[in-house]
């Protein structure tokens, strides 16, 4: 078997064999070659994928970075217990004749924190706690960092992207149509007997582009497998 992959995606991994599953992942037209020999004889087809994606809007909130005690002490975007820290809402058309579902699947690209005394640093990446985020269309996050004894001061930040996957109805896989890529960092500090902003927080604006490739990640982000 021979397939045009021009339209981002990746080639089979198994090409021989009496049956072979391969997805694009992609818009666009795209040719398949196959050929089959038995008794000697060879047998070639070739044929055109016309592949059609949906499209999309999506609209994005966010809110501000602050210290608060909505679950003790704790440097935060947006709130627990109020207005979340960002929010995202697609809308998704889907391909006249086609349906399915919409899900996003949000990855850590980074997350570094920063403890004194004791300069303790703690970083970690990977797949944002479960797969996938969330069902659905729309998604809320709030992501924090507990402040506690015995640091006095706490430098926090943050690198998230949010796919937008749809799966066709089977049988298929989860396609990424979109990424928003977002971000926030800020620090805490603990005079007498509270905890304070310290200096100007950072908020990285949700940016959405278009996006194809599905994400990877190899481990679940842990900030505390990783602190030295």
């Amino acid at each position: 078997m021979a397939a045009d992959n021009s339209n981002a995606t990746n080639p089979p991994v198994v090409t021989t064999g009496s049956e072979v599953t391969f997805y694009y992942t992609a818009a666009g037209t795209s040719t398949v070659s196959y050929s089959v020999t038995t008794s000697g004889q060879t047998y070639q087809a070739t044929t055109t994928f016309v592949v059609l994606s949906p499209t999309y809007t999506i609209a994005t909130a966010t809110s501000t970075v602050n210290v608060n005690q909505d679950n003790g002490w704790q440097i935060q975007l947006g709130r627990s217990l109020g207005t979340r820290g960002v929010s995202f809402t697609a809308t998704v058309t889907q391909p006249t004749g086609f349906s399915g579902s919409s899900q996003w699947v949000q990855l850590v690209n980074s997350f570094s924190g920063k403890y004194t005394p004791n300069t303790l640093t703690c970083t970690t990446s990977g797949l944002d706690t479960v797969y996938p985020y969330r069902s659905g269309t729309s998604m809320t996050d709030s992501p924090n960092a507990t402040l506690a004894a015995p640091f006095t001061q706490e430098e926090v930040s943050f690198s998230f992207t949010a796919y937008l996957m749809w799966q066709p109805s089977s049988p298929s896989i989860p396609v990424s149509i979109a990424k928003v890529n977002w971000g926030w960092s800020g620090t805490a500090v603990f005079s007498g007997s509270i905890w304070a902003l310290s200096g100007a927080p950072v908020v990285t604006p949700p940016a959405t582009t278009a996006q194809t490739a599905s994400p990877l990640w190899v481990q679940v982000a842990n900030a505390t497998n990783n602190c030295h």
